[in-house]
């Protein structure tokens, strides 16, 4: 279901990415991150709303929707709109430790069906076309070659065929809905500070929106 039009749906879609925000900030607390940043500049900046710094160096730009107009999932199209294709491209190049994510309450089966095959090859390019891709139904197979089209590559090229491995490798979907998310929000903020979880929460919220945060890890 879409946002409210008008100035509502800003303000749902900004409530989303802040509540995103302070989980991963309560991850950092946890430990089980490294840091978080909030909207980077430079070549950070390029598609990203945050980037996240795991334990083992490898680094994750995450783009957040709450909504995706009135649709009420991801395709192809919806994420070319938005190009969100071009700008994962432009970060996985980059470096072959950067991943790549859309936060969002709603899904994309394909593009979690095809990362899902790319993880899980063995990292052989051959098979991955000819067994896992080509032996697929027909909207896998259609999907597929949209998004490398989106990506930049060229599946005629034996070459592009390992990118293309490599790049759905690193392709998240990080699926969440809102009222879950606060829920656990409140639930690790009462396991890590004392007073009331609402209060704790409203803070973070503050400093978010009001403090000097951007481009900074934390």
């Amino acid at each position: 279901m879409a946002y409210e039009i008008g100035g509502r749906a800003d303000k749902y879609g900004n409530r989303f990415e802040t509540n995103w925000t302070i989980r991963k900030l309560l991850e950092v607390i946890e430990e089980k991150i490294e840091s978080v940043t909030i909207e980077a500049i430079g070549d950070d900046e390029k598609g990203a709303d945050l980037w996240i710094t795991y334990k083992d160096g490898v680094r994750e730009s995450q783009q957040c929707k709450g909504r995706n107009g009135s649709h009420e999932y991801w395709d192809y199209g919806t994420i070319n709109s938005k190009n969100i294709w071009k700008t994962w491209a432009y970060q996985l190049e980059r470096s072959g430790s950067v991943i790549v994510s859309l936060v969002s309450p709603l899904n994309c089966t394909l593009l979690e069906d095809i990362g899902n095959r790319a993880r899980t090859n063995g990292q052989d390019p051959s098979i991955f076309y000819k067994e896992q891709i080509l032996k697929s139904g027909t909207d896998t197979r259609r999907f597929f070659n949209n998004a490398c089209v989106g990506l930049g590559l060229d599946i005629n090229h034996e070459e592009d065929i390992a990118r293309a491995l490599s790049f759905f490798s690193r392709i998240f979907m990080r699926q969440v809905t809102d009222g879950e998310m606060k829920n656990e929000i409140l639930g690790k903020i009462s396991s890590l500070f004392m007073g009331n979880p609402e209060t704790v929460y409203r803070i973070f919220i503050d400093y978010i929106l009001n403090e000097d945060v951007y481009g900074k890890a934390f």
